[in-house]
């Protein structure tokens, strides 16, 4: 009796711990499917920065993280390449990015576009030193110029080089680009004016002004995997800060 009522107990206790298992094991699946994979590329002021603690902040990080409460998600970052966002999220890697992301045609092949939510009408310029005797595009004429991979500025680039003769260095963040520059290595930059203006904050020993190119540049958008759910409850979203004021807000608290 006593070695029954003993097998009892210890099958009892194996059934709770299984219950408790299995329990957890949902809870656990209930909260990954409300956290969301966000990709992100750091170093693009003053969208995307990171602060000393290691902590990010910027236009799209407060955008995004305002998105997921109203649409009732949890998210965490990824800082990665910018050239990598685009294949990430085609192949399911993450569930969406934002990072001053443009929309262009050959992207939305692979991938879905949120509706725009901003959009800057100074997409294209040029940042240099002030010791380079430089002040509109012409001047660019057999110069070296750098640009980030992947990035919309980048297709400027190439009209920059057939008209101009530039010859143009890629690489992968503006970090890298800043590098080079202060190096003359690179003798100037395509970015845009905002990003252009946050960089002479703390470098005053860089100018910039207007390239005059025929690119056509579209609005910034969030980038989903193609047919995502997620896309239509991040409009609505969107629609909703819209008309509550809090997106303008935003972008003059960081734009003007």
């Amino acid at each position: 009796m006593i070695i029954k009522r003993i097998l009892k107990n210890i099958f009892n206790l194996i059934l709770i711990l299984l219950f408790t298992i299995i329990l957890s094991s949902c809870e656990t699946k209930k909260d990954d499917k409300n956290n969301l994979r966000v990709l992100i590329n750091s170093g693009y002021r003053p969208y995307e920065m990171v602060n000393q603690k290691g902590e990010f902040y910027g236009f799209d990080i407060e955008l995004i993280n305002k998105l997921a409460e109203l649409t009732g998600y949890k998210i965490t970052i990824q800082d990665v390449s910018f050239d990598a966002i685009i294949d990430m999220i085609k192949n399911n890697q993450a569930d969406l990015a934002i990072s001053g992301i443009t929309f262009t045609q050959e992207r939305a092949k692979q991938v879905d576009f949120s509706q725009t939510y901003y959009r800057s009408q100074d997409t294209c310029y040029i940042l240099f030193k002030k010791e380079l005797d430089i002040s509109k595009t012409e001047d660019l004429s057999n110069k070296r110029v750098g640009v980030q991979i992947g990035s919309i500025q980048e297709q400027t680039s190439f009209e920059l080089s057939s008209l101009y003769n530039t010859k143009i260095e890629h690489l992968t963040n503006y970090a890298d680009l800043l590098q080079e520059l202060d190096k003359n290595k690179i003798d100037a930059i395509v970015l845009e004016k905002e990003v252009a203006k946050e960089i002479i904050k703390d470098n005053l020993k860089f100018n910039y002004f207007k390239l005059e190119v025929n690119t056509k540049l579209e609005g910034n958008c969030i980038v989903f995997p193609k047919n995502s759910f997620l896309t239509k409850k991040f409009d609505n979203a969107l629609d909703t800060l819209k008309s509550n004021g809090f997106l303008d807000n935003l972008i003059k608290k960081y734009f003007g």
